[in-house]
């Protein structure tokens, strides 16, 4: 130690000593001096030169170290005889499954007894890159046979759809355009009442056929505050000199609030029609215009979700100039109670919905070629529910709800005392339309069951109680009726697919419609209430993949071999078989 000290004390001396020559050397001359050069050796630490630190941690603060306890254990000897011979290990094969090509093209063909004929094609043409042409047709028709019904051989119809689409994608936006073609063919024979004689029967021609062409566009942006705009124009009308037209046009748009976004959604909805006045009913022409707007807020924090936002409208009457704003608070919110197996939700919604010719048509296409038109107005819709998961596979859905129509539009059977020359529909054989201020309580359920692939399981009910303000007059009469008119109180379905092998599958529906009341006037003071009884319709389809691209099916409808009235004195046709095939390329 001492000696290392020396070397220390003599090292400090050294360097001072030069710093002073130094400093006044370079006071006296600024050149080095290379007369004399004193090289001291820098100090090399060795070994023994290095100080142990005596200085032990402590284990006492250490939480993660427990006093050892001591193990008492025994051994057994126990011989075990084993006649296992172990065998050479191999690899085993993983099997690749096929996967299933898909094609652009799909044609299919079915005829069957009433011959019922069923006709669909699809195609999907790559005309360049990121552009597609479409081409679709649907037919369905019968030439009639429904038994025990006034008007035989005159029930066929026939329900044509023809479309055609172009898509594309741009480097900034989607687009995409539609024009369609309608044609259907219905004929009115539910006549009740037989007071014509067996000439005047065949002197009736109730065939009526329906012809619309529609147009529609949308533009879809990848980027910006501009989100899509949807454009479409509708032309419908009859044989009956009836026409509309209808103009929509919906621009959606986005904003962004902070962290979340705000989606907007502007309506235009334009509606013009007029009807031939067969009826004398004081009403042939109506115009619309309905504009709105709806901004919506959707946020989600952990197991709680919901969705805030208002529809403010306002629809105009312009064949009558007056006008209405409406205001609909719409909010829904879900929360997770049980993860997947219990979400609580509930909300309240509300909206305008426009009735026009072609939407009455479309669900009973046995109406009148002149009607009332109206909007209906849901005031409110509050609702409560649960869903999640029974079991492995197994979903469920059950949502009460209460809810108020102002305007609600109901199906009714005209009858007049003396037919209309040259029509087919005044011998008590079509339907019109009356509007009521409706409150109903309602209950739907659903069901889910789904086991991989092989095996769909659906079904789902909604029980609905409606009290109406029964305000509305019919046509002259000073009585006031207020029923729901044609509207069930209880509907159920049920579906079910089944694929059994790699070739052979089956499909099954059944489908339930409650009890429905009607009236027909005896004359113009004197009303009587009429039954359509429930009824249930069961069908099946069973399909036979010849190959991967040509199939076999097997369709059965009605069989029950029900003659059930989807509407009052419409009966249906028996148990229907069709055998068909299609093809995909």
């Amino acid at each position: 130690m001492q000696a290392f000290f020396k070397k220390i004390i003599l090292l400090i001396c050294v360097l001072s000593g030069g710093i002073l020559w130094a400093q006044k050397d370079s006071t006296a001359n600024d050149k080095i001096d290379t007369q004399k050069l004193i090289i001291i050796k820098p100090y090399s630490p060795t070994v023994s030169d290095a100080v142990k630190v005596k200085q032990k941690p402590s284990r006492e603060k250490d939480s993660s170290l427990f006093e050892k306890k001591e193990i008492q254990y025994d051994i057994y000897s126990v011989p075990v005889a084993s006649t296992f011979t172990p065998e050479k290990g191999r690899a085993s094969d993983v099997k690749r499954m096929r996967q299933p090509k898909l094609y652009d093209n799909y044609a299919a063909v079915g005829l069957g007894n009433y011959l019922n004929a069923l006709a669909e094609f699809y195609s999907d043409l790559k005309v360049a890159d990121k552009q597609r042409f479409t081409i679709d047709l649907q037919h369905n028709s019968s030439q009639g046979g429904v038994k025990n019904i006034p008007l035989k051989k005159k029930d066929k119809f026939f329900d044509t759809k023809f479309g055609l689409g172009f898509k594309s994608e741009e480097d900034q936006f989607f687009w995409e355009g539609r024009l369609g073609f309608l044609h259907q063919q219905y004929n009115w024979y539910g006549i009740f009442d037989p007071i014509f004689s067996e000439a005047e029967l065949n002197e009736i021609n109730p065939t009526h056929n329906y012809i619309g062409v529609s147009l529609a566009g949308s533009l879809e942006m990848k980027k910006g505050v501009f989100d899509k705009i949807s454009l479409a124009y509708q032309n419908f009308g009859d044989d009956n000199s009836s026409s509309e037209n209808r103009i929509t046009l919906k621009p959606n748009f986005k904003f962004d609030v902070g962290d979340h976004k705000i989606h907007t959604e502007v309506t235009a909805d334009f509606l013009a029609g007029k009807f031939k006045d067969h009826l004398n009913l004081g009403f042939n022409k109506y115009s619309f215009l309905n504009l709105g707007i709806y901004p919506s807020y959707n946020y989600d924090y952990g197991d709680l979700a919901f969705t805030v936002g208002a529809e403010v409208f306002y629809s105009s009457d312009l064949e009558n100039s007056n006008g209405e704003l409406f205001i609909h608070p719409k909010l829904k919110a879900s929360y997770h109670l049980a993860e997947e197996f219990l979400t609580a939700y509930a909300g309240i919604d509300g909206g305008l919905e426009q009735n026009s010719y072609y939407s009455l048509a479309q669900t009973n296409p046995y109406v009148a070629p002149q009607l009332m038109i109206k909007p209906t107005h849901t005031q409110f819709d509050v609702f409560v529910g649960a869903k999640g998961m029974l079991a492995d596979n197994l979903t469920y859905d059950l949502r009460p709800g209460y809810k108020s129509k102002k305007n609600q539009a109901l199906y009714h059977a005209y009858s007049k005392e003396y037919p209309l020359a040259n029509s087919g529909f005044t011998y008590n054989n079509s339907f019109l339309t009356i509007y009521d201020d409706i409150k109903t309580f309602y209950l739907q359920g659903s069901l889910n069951y789904k086991m991989l692939e092989n095996l769909h399981f659906g079904i789902g009910a909604t029980y609905s109680n409606h009290s109406t303000s029964g305000k509305n007059k019919l046509m002259d009469s000073e009585q006031k009726i207020g029923k729901a008119w044609n509207l069930p109180e209880f509907e159920a379905t049920a579906t079910g697919i089944y694929k059994i092998s790699d070739r052979w599958s089956t499909e099954v529906e059944f489908y339930y419609i409650g009890e429905r009341k009607d009236f027909i006037s005896k004359s113009n003071e004197v009303f009587e209430t009429v039954k359509a009884k429930g009824f249930l319709d069961a069908n099946l389809q069973i399909n036979f993949q010849v190959s991967d691209q040509f199939g076999i099916f097997l369709k059965g409808n009605n069989l029950l071999n029900d003659s059930y009235q989807p509407w009052y004195n419409y009966k249906a046709q028996g148990i229907q078989g069709m055998l068909g095939v299609n093809y995909q390329f």
